[in-house]
């Protein structure tokens, strides 16, 4: 937190009394009570930031004889919060001042193939994104430590803003897909956890697999034709770029004057793979049992961070290979997002019976999604059908028969594991 700005003042009364109370004596009791202290220490970091992005907008909107930075810095916060919903929700964790500057070697931003293949053209990329995104004569100035401190205020700033609002009315934008309540998605809620109903969506045991059922329209991960088709991703995006208060407190439709939804204050006219990537990672937070949303999730240890690349790359590669079904996803998402169509589908689950093993995919998994994407829906195996008896909470009914990958196939993704 930034030391100029003042701590949120704690009610006395809200806090436990550990002194001269017999009641509150043991070791598991004190833990207990640290925890919650923890848990509202957590939630009021969350609150301040959503305020200071709340701020850094309506800034704009008051003194007309507001002083204009020499250097641009308001301009690059502006485009701050743009580059954190359109392109990298997640700062490049090596990335200093001093990596703020045009390289002699340029690498192609739209060209997975070149832009991921080692740890330092990822951070090559992300610059140039930056770059690419921000006006030249503001070029020099980001190379400065404090107005490149000020990008990466603006940048955290909004995603926690966006956090917020999504969760404060994550019941009333799923509402077409199932009846949910502020409790399950509320921060520090262990009813996440607990929710027999939200664990199918984000894997089928304890480990998080990477292409997470509820990217799937029918939660089956075999369909990689579908992938980030799930209406769950299209209600995110709309809500993101063109809700600015989406309901009032009685839940009625309410219209703010004044600030203009991110969308039209940024100019937005279609989507970006970093903005539908940023979608399906911020559906996934919101049904995992994860309190804060983080690079790594606090309790599932997902790595949003590396996923959230995984699935930028994998939409970059669809675009450049021009792979029907991603021109597809893309042609429609634009067609809800920036037409007058509505966003109408009742998803069907499905069992789940991939072997989806890591949380993070390897290069091996990629390529593995990509020549899956490239086949089409593959064929079903041969063998018995697999029972499921999970309801999920996207959809009141279940299907059952989706088949395992065949042996083969398992052999053939083990061994580019082990390459």
């Amino acid at each position: 937190m930034d030391r100029n700005q003042p701590s949120p003042s704690i009610d006395d009364s809200d806090e436990p009394s550990l002194s001269s109370n017999a009641s509150i004596g043991s070791q598991g009791q004190l833990e207990e009570e640290l925890k919650k202290t923890q848990l509202l220490n957590s939630n009021l970091r969350q609150q301040v930031n959503s305020l200071r992005a709340q701020i850094d907008e309506l800034e704009p909107l008051g003194s007309t004889q507001k002083k204009v930075s020499t250097t641009g810095g308001d301009e690059i916060a502006t485009i701050a919060r743009k580059f954190c919903v359109m392109n990298e929700c997640f700062i490049h964790d090596n990335l200093t001042s001093h990596d703020l500057k045009p390289s002699t070697t340029r690498v192609d931003i739209f060209n997975p193939t070149t832009r991921y293949v080692s740890k330092s053209s990822q951070l090559q990329g992300f610059v140039e994104e930056i770059f690419h995104v921000l006006p030249s004569n503001l070029h020099t100035a980001l190379a400065h430590s404090k107005i490149f401190k000020q990008f990466k205020r603006a940048h955290c700033n909004e995603r926690s803003h966006q956090i917020s609002r999504i969760r404060e009315n994550a019941p009333r934008i799923f509402a077409s897909l199932g009846t949910f309540t502020a409790e399950q998605f509320a921060p520090n809620s262990t009813s996440r956890q607990e929710d027999l109903t939200f664990r199918p969506l984000v894997g089928a045991d304890e480990r998080y697999p990477a292409w997470a059922p509820l990217l799937f329209p029918d939660l089956n991960t075999k369909n990689m034709d579908k992938v980030f088709a799930a209406p769950c991703i299209r209600l995110l995006l709309k809500f993101m770029l063109f809700k600015t208060r989406a309901f009032d407190s009685d839940g009625s439709k309410k219209t703010f004057s004044g600030a203009k939804p991110a969308g039209k204050a940024w100019g937005i006219t279609s989507v970006s793979p970093g903005f539908v990537a940023f979608g399906a990672i911020l559906a996934r937070f919101l049904f995992s049992p994860d309190n804060k949303f983080e690079a790594k999730g606090d309790i599932s240890s997902i790595n949003y961070a590396e996923d959230f690349i995984t699935y930028k790359r994998f939409l970059l590669a669809g675009l450049q290979q021009k792979i029907p079904a991603i021109i597809t996803l893309f042609k429609t998402l634009n067609g809800h997002l920036f037409g007058d169509e509505e966003i109408i589908d009742t998803p069907r689950a499905q069992d789940n019976s991939e072997d989806n093993s890591d949380a993070t995919l390897t290069n091996a998994d990629f390529d593995d999604a990509m020549q899956r994407l490239l086949e089409g829906p593959p064929a079903q195996a041969e063998g018995p059908e697999l029972e499921s008896n999970t309801t999920s909470a996207l959809s009141p009914s279940t299907s059952t028969s989706t088949p395992t990958i065949t042996r083969e196939r398992e052999r053939e993704r083990e061994g580019k594991r082990n390459e």
